[in-house]
């Protein structure tokens, strides 16, 4: 069974920046999926945002035959205004697929080549990289008032003690 496929174009309203993209879902309340669309609404507001048309499809390969033409006549990707600000939020052109642009691993800071090594010896915080390096452990023998009690360590064994006035000065 096929779905609809529904192409559709936004606007938000206040900064006319525009998204094209698709949906199977109401395109009048979905909002849009694009990395850089998501964090423009989220720094202007997304109840700015209106439908600016939609467009229904029975078959993938018309939408898509569609979606791409769109894509190449507006130049989705590169277009801008007469102040050279984006027209479209677009990163890539709009094919169905979904994603980052191919090349683009947004869920790795050290790169495709990297994936599944360790972190090279010289990024890591071990020793005196470390901020917490010589400083000492962050509740040893501090009181913890919403407790009412404090660790303390008596004979290398840590344990509970009751609180006391002599705990509340240091």
């Amino acid at each position: 069974m096929n779905q609809i496929i529904t192409l559709y174009l936004k606007q938000h309203s206040v900064t006319k920046l525009r998204y094209f993209g698709f949906t199977r879902r109401d395109p009048y309340k979905y909002l849009g999926s694009g990395k850089y669309w998501k964090n423009h609404l989220r720094i202007h507001g997304k109840e700015h945002v209106i439908t600016v048309w939609t467009k229904k499809f029975n078959s993938r390969d018309d939408a898509y035959e569609f979606a791409t033409f769109f894509s190449e006549v507006e130049d989705i990707v590169n277009s801008v205004d007469k102040y050279s600000k984006k027209r479209y939020a677009n990163e890539k052109p709009e094919t169905l697929e979904g994603g980052s642009p191919k090349g683009i691993n947004l869920g790795n800071k050290y790169g495709s080549a990297n994936k599944g090594k360790t972190i090279p010896i010289e990024k890591r915080c071990i020793g005196e990289r470390n901020h917490r390096y010589g400083k000492p452990a962050a509740n040893r023998g501090k009181v913890m008032p919403f407790k009412g009690k404090t660790w303390k360590i008596i004979n290398g064994i840590r344990v509970w003690s009751e609180r006391n006035n002599d705990d509340l000065s240091s």
